[in-house]
């Protein structure tokens, strides 16, 4: 299917969990997607993000497509008793595939569904493993900003994707210190998010992506709808309008990015 010069690409989504990921993907093609990362957060997503990707590389040759693998902090304590072994190995034995990134990995102290040290643990654990094998980190912190910043201070060595970036200028100043690029997802794009949206007006076009997240974090105008990667273009439109530029450079800047962090 073509894929139109101009479009946009979602950095961070979960297709591969959709009962028909090829439909989906056509239909993003059909409203200007040109690339789509697909993001791990178990053992059981990783495996099916890799495969997923391969798959539909074949039938949509004008797509770029990518995968990682990772362990959620929600799902530390499970994958540290059960399966973190089998990860590895999955993650180890990945070369020649679609597998470009670990992560999502990193700290959520805000549900907690996981105990603190096991979160810390499997944190660390896969940054070793990103250092192991020269991949970037796609980090999710929440409610935990001065540990994963003393974290990735003490033990990463690779790129690091901040994803559905939630802080502030404050935050983002912190961030843009290390190797790193900041994805802004459909929370800029809330009423209460304005700390957020100050955020993205002040961050470098060049460390700058974009993500829906999907299926969650629905951007306005599409609130109470399933999220879906094409409406990416409606962050990105967000964001051309918070940084006074045309939407078209926001898509350029932001695709090109993705592309060279991911290695596509």
């Amino acid at each position: 299917m073509p894929v139109s010069a101009n479009a946009w690409f979602d950095s961070h989504c979960h297709i591969h969990e959709d009962p028909d990921p090829a439909k989906t993907l056509a239909e993003c093609v059909e409203n200007d997607i040109s690339g789509l990362v697909l993001i791990g957060t178990t053992l059981a997503t990783s495996r099916l993000a890799l495969q997923v990707a391969d798959q539909l590389k074949s039938g949509f040759p004008g797509v770029a497509l990518a995968a990682t693998g990772g362990i959620h902090p929600h799902d530390a304590a499970e994958a540290l008793t059960d399966h973190f072994a089998d990860f590895e190995k999955l993650i180890t034995t990945a070369s020649g595939s679609s597998l470009r990134a670990i992560g999502e990995c990193g700290l959520d102290y805000f549900y907690d569904y996981s105990d603190r040290v096991s979160q810390r643990e499997v944190f660390i654990r896969q940054i070793e493993l990103a250092n192991q094998l020269s991949l970037p980190l796609v980090i999710h912190t929440r409610d935990a900003w001065e540990e994963t910043f003393s974290i990735l201070a003490d033990f990463a060595a690779t790129p690091i994707i901040f994803h559905c970036f939630t802080g502030g200028v404050d935050e983002l100043n912190r961030i843009l210190e290390f190797e790193s690029v900041v994805s802004f997802s459909g929370i800029v794009t809330f009423k209460n998010s304005a700390i957020n949206a100050e955020a993205a007006k002040a961050c470098p076009l060049d460390r700058m992506l974009i993500e829906t997240d999907s299926p969650y974090l629905t951007p306005v105008p599409f609130r109470g709808q399933k999220n879906l990667p094409y409406f990416v273009s409606q962050i990105g439109q967000f964001i051309a309008g918070l940084k006074g530029m045309d939407p078209k450079t926001v898509a350029d800047a932001t695709k090109l990015n993705a592309m060279r962090v991911f290695s596509i």
